[in-house]
């Protein structure tokens, strides 16, 4: 007997190396209108994508990379942050990225002309300073590793020397260089930072002030996608702790740094569709099984792109465990939906779900008392004990439609 054919989805972003997904959030229009903000706007500025984990801020951005991409005056510098986090200088390797991007277009240079090669060695005066060993202090940024005189050790190639002095004129003329190399102003570099939110939020931090200090430059656009909670918390966090500012809100300290938020919407109405385009990935005999499931996809996953195609390779993995290796001989098959609503309650209603499991009574009381309005009659409940359950229940809107579901009465 052939063994049935076990295909899971991957997670990966719309137009990331080896995915095959498609844009099933309606992000098209969103991508459209921030490319031309990006085309149109004279740097510096700076755009966040602020979302939650798993909410599509990668694949929005690749969108909006694929767009400006087809600009002449435009060349889009896609950065990870999150690969180079164990460098001690964040901002080495963005610079680098950046030369490494405008060297390889030669279009772009073509555009530039005489000023391509102001530019690059400005760049490189930039990285080569970073790139030493002498640390100097700067408020906000800590030590910094930063080269002496680096300007002219790039043009020269001289040998470097300690000197004091040229230690503490290196950072000042390594950022005049570029400064002095203004980018035409047709000209943009979108530098489009991906992941800096799975970074350690010191690190973060450090590379986005790195970039307000040096990089705050004619003709440069930032698109930073982040999880703006997770860098708010540790500032207040770190001013609260090491320097006793409790009134410091992080929220105002990254408005100095964004000039553009953009919060990606909740995704309610927007699952449908994603649900559509995740079961298509499917093997064709799973299609229709996960297809009926849509009743239950939000309470489920709680409309995060990222939970749903997780929720939908633990079913398939569920359900061929349970055929391997069957649990209760009188089923010979249980349906998806069975796993779907059980996964769903270990994962995200995990005290509910030891309730129910250990308790026929409750489940069968919830069942009984489940209204035609597809709501529960919570007195009934709390007269036959049950008022820790039903209060809880009450409490969240997902899980009451969830249990009510048709699949959830089942």
């Amino acid at each position: 007997m052939a063994t049935k054919k076990l295909q899971l989805l991957t997670d990966l972003p719309i137009n990331e190396p080896g995915s095959s997904a498609k844009d099933g959030l309606n992000f098209e229009e969103y991508a459209t209108v921030l490319s031309r903000v990006a085309e149109n706007t004279s740097g510096p500025f700076t755009i966040g994508i602020f979302g939650d984990w798993g909410t599509g801020k990668t694949s929005l951005m690749r969108l909006i990379e694929e767009k400006l991409i087809s600009k002449d005056k435009i060349i889009p510098v896609w950065f990870n942050a999150w690969r180079y986090e164990k460098e001690d200088e964040p901002l080495f390797p963005l610079v680098a990225t950046i030369i490494r991007h405008i060297e390889k277009n030669s279009s772009f240079l073509n555009i530039l002309g005489t000023k391509s090669e102001e530019l690059l060695n400005a760049l490189r005066s930039i990285a080569y300073g970073l790139s030493t060993e002498v640390e100097l202090g700067f408020p906000g940024l800590g030590n910094i590793k930063t080269g002496l005189d680096a300007k002219s050790i790039v043009d020269r190639g001289e040998k470097l020397e300690l000197d004091p002095i040229k230690e503490k004129s290196s950072y000042i003329d390594a950022y005049d260089a570029l400064d002095n190399a203004p980018i035409p102003a047709s000209v943009k570099i979108v530098i489009i930072i991906d992941d800096l939110d799975r970074c350690f939020p010191d690190h973060a931090i450090k590379l986005l002030e790195s970039i307000k200090l040096i990089l705050n430059q004619p003709g440069f656009i930032f698109i930073l996608g982040v999880a703006k909670k997770v860098l708010e918390g540790y500032l207040e966090h770190r001013y609260q702790k090491d320097y006793g500012i409790k009134e410091l809100q992080g929220e105002a300290y990254l408005d100095k740094i964004v000039q553009l938020p953009f919060h990606i919407p909740p995704h309610h109405s927007r699952m449908d569709i994603f649900w559509e385009r995740m079961i298509d990935r499917l093997d064709e005999n799973d299609q229709k099984d996960f297809k009926d499931l849509r009743e239950i996809l939000i309470p489920a996953t709680g409309s995060n792109p990222r939970t749903a195609v997780r929720f939908i390779n633990n079913l398939l993995i569920d359900r061929a465990i349970y055929e391997k290796i069957p649990f209760d001989n009188k089923l010979k098959k249980i349906h998806i939906s069975f796993f779907a609503v059980t996964r769903s309650l270990q994962l995200r209603w995990q005290h509910i779900f030891k309730s129910l499991s250990a308790n026929k009574q409750i489940c069968d009381d919830i069942k009984e008392n489940i209204t035609t309005q597809k709501t529960i009659d919570y007195e009934i409940l709390i007269n036959r004990g049950h008022k820790s359950i039903a209060e809880y229940i009450q409490n969240d809107k997902e899980l009451e439609d969830l249990l009510t579901s048709e699949f959830g009465q089942q």
